[in-house]
């Protein structure tokens, strides 16, 4: 199954929508639906069980990727190679493990229940306790919708997960359990930016000098092309008045030069960057 980063699946929505298509759904993130204290959203999971459930190891950066006045998360490479990893910097260097949650929010317009596939940036406890701790109770969580609700602001806030069970007010087939518009969404790949990004920043590459070939063989064309004309004047006028022609036009036509001076290659460069 593809995967998408939030810039592509955009474009894909984009291109979608031009050419008259049904639009893709929009990726939206959990702070749009619980911005502030009492907010709440209804949620469906797709986790069945533990297994379900991927965690990414990674490595908090400041003062880096533009348009990121918090920093950004840099998943680990996983490996020796890692620069992060060898960082001077110990909050750097450190890593932490989160988790990054995808799931389905319900919301209601113009009368209508509409499924959004809904992206929540979590520290790995959401996973290792919360979720962990629903499975427990209710076994596979797609056969559930929760009541997720966010209490206090800025630092002292938290959030309370609570089963709906009335199926009067959430009936199922309004609030169906269908997780097709998750498929493609990768929620790490949105959510983090990779060594290689970050790479691009820091340790930006030239390009590639381009080497422009001199065009020696256009220009024997073009010379052949007027030898050509030359000739066909020569055909179609009188004995007297072409031997005029040939001799002005001996005399007119200069030899072409060839360029034989090296091309100059761009040794600086322009770095390019992968948002």
């Amino acid at each position: 199954m593809a995967q998408y980063t939030m810039q592509q699946y955009e474009a894909m929505r984009q291109a979608s929508s031009n050419q008259g298509n049904k639009e893709l759904p929009k990726i939206h993130f959990m702070k749009e639906y619980l911005d502030k204290d009492g907010d709440f959203a209804i949620v469906r999971f797709p986790y069945t069980s533990m297994a379900d459930l991927v965690y990414e190891s990674v490595h908090h950066v400041n003062g880096v990727f533009p348009n990121a006045p918090y920093g950004k998360n840099v998943s680990c490479s996983g490996d020796d190679n890692c620069p992060l990893c060898k960082s001077a910097d110990p909050e750097v260097s450190k890593k932490t493990m989160r988790f990054y949650a995808k799931f389905i929010v319900y919301t209601q317009e113009n009368g209508q229940v509409v499924l959004n596939p809904t992206i929540w940036d979590r520290p790995s406890a959401f996973g290792d306790v919360d979720l962990k701790n629903l499975m427990t109770e209710y076994g596979d969580l797609t056969n559930y919708l929760f009541k997720v609700v966010r209490s206090g602001s800025k630092t002292d806030t938290r959030y309370n997960i609570i089963p709906v069970l009335n199926k009067a007010v959430y009936p199922d087939n309004q609030y169906v359990r269908d997780f097709t518009v998750l498929k493609d969404i990768d929620a790490v790949k949105i959510c983090t930016k990779s060594i290689a990004q970050y790479n691009a920043i820091v340790n930006p590459q030239p390009e590639a000098a381009q080497t422009v070939e001199t065009s020696q063989t256009t220009q024997a064309n073009t010379a052949q092309v007027q030898t050509q004309q030359v000739e066909t004047q020569v055909v179609n006028q009188p004995a007297q008045q072409a031997a005029q022609t040939v001799a002005q036009t001996t005399t007119n036509v200069q030899p072409t030069q060839t360029n034989t001076q090296p091309t100059q290659t761009n040794t600086t460069g322009t770095p390019r960057y992968r948002f």
